[in-house]
């Protein structure tokens, strides 16, 4: 397939058409993943029950800065849309979830995640026209305000009140879930393609975003796809990790930094898993390949 990238297009991330971008190989990998969710949530819509279905799949663009991996999760849509109209029939993809939103008083990215969900053109329009659906959504929507307030209020409170509170920490997994397929429900889809831009962005929270993507984007009703430095979400979180063994005490530091590679290296598998971790190519790797050709054009 020849690419067609024209030298005097304005520095800008969306494409209008799928003829010049660049990254076809990612696309396609993204293409297969995308379908692959789609099926299985298919297969699987009646099981309500989230915790026999947790799965760890986010998918991560990997890439230095100016590596196009913004660009990557602006354009699936406009890919997707030249080359499998009836998959994108299937699925919603949401504009990217920019973690800078996060306020300085707040410390939980999941409100930012929920709000850009909640002022999505779809949804505010299926709101408008499926009275049901709008009624469902905002009952769980209001449900899920509930835990967050049970889990956010645990610092203050002690004895069975403390108790209470972890249990509503554990239903509020359960209370996303929901969400998220009250959401897919409503603008009847099924599957939602979650893009999260840059979650290395805020250095002080980015090892705590990552703990919002591990605790409850792992519904079946949500394939997120993130973008980001491999190289230094692995230092941020090697360093939270062993922030926290030697908080108490510095004995034997060097067996602490070997014990929080080892866990930064398992956690990263984890919520990262290795065969959805796709590398942005470099501008040398464009140069060299003969499929991309640059033209000169006004427009």
């Amino acid at each position: 397939m020849t690419i067609f990238f024209p030298l005097a297009q304005t520095e800008n991330a969306a494409h209008q058409s799928h003829e010049t971008l660049l990254p076809v190989d990612i696309y396609a990998k993204l293409h297969e993943t995308i379908r692959a969710a789609a099926d299985l949530n298919d297969r699987n819509q009646r099981v309500s029950v989230l915790a026999q279905q947790r799965t760890h799949r986010a998918v991560l663009i990997d890439g230095a800065r100016g590596t196009g991996k913004s660009s990557i999760l602006v354009n699936l849509e406009t890919y997707l849309r030249s080359t499998d109209q009836k998959l994108l029939n299937r699925v919603h993809i949401f504009k990217p979830v920019d973690p800078t939103l996060l306020e300085d008083h707040d410390d939980l990215f999941l409100n930012v995640i929920v709000a850009a969900i909640l002022s999505d053109e779809t949804v505010r329009n299926e709101q408008i026209r499926d009275a049901d659906g709008r009624h469902q959504l905002q009952n769980q929507l209001q449900s899920l305000g509930h835990a967050l307030a049970s889990m956010q209020s645990q610092r203050e409170q002690q004895g069975l009140d403390k108790i209470r509170s972890f249990i509503g920490n554990q239903q509020l997994v359960e209370e996303v879930h929901k969400f998220f397929d009250a959401v897919r429900n409503l603008i009847g889809k099924d599957l939602l393609v979650l893009t999260i831009d840059d979650v290395d962005t805020s250095l002080n929270r980015a090892f705590e975003n990552l703990e919002v993507v591990r605790r409850y984007l792992v519904t079946p009703c949500v394939l997120p796809i993130i973008s980001g430095d491999q190289d230094l979400y692995y230092e941020v979180t090697w360093r939270d990790f062993h922030g926290r063994l030697l908080k108490d005490s510095n004995y034997r530091k060097g067996e602490a930094y070997d014990r929080a590679v080892a866990l930064a290296i398992e956690y990263q598998r984890k919520i990262l898993p290795l065969q959805y971790r796709l590398r942005t190519p470099s501008v040398p790797d464009y140069l060299q390949n003969d499929d991309i050709l640059l033209i000169c054009t006004e427009n």
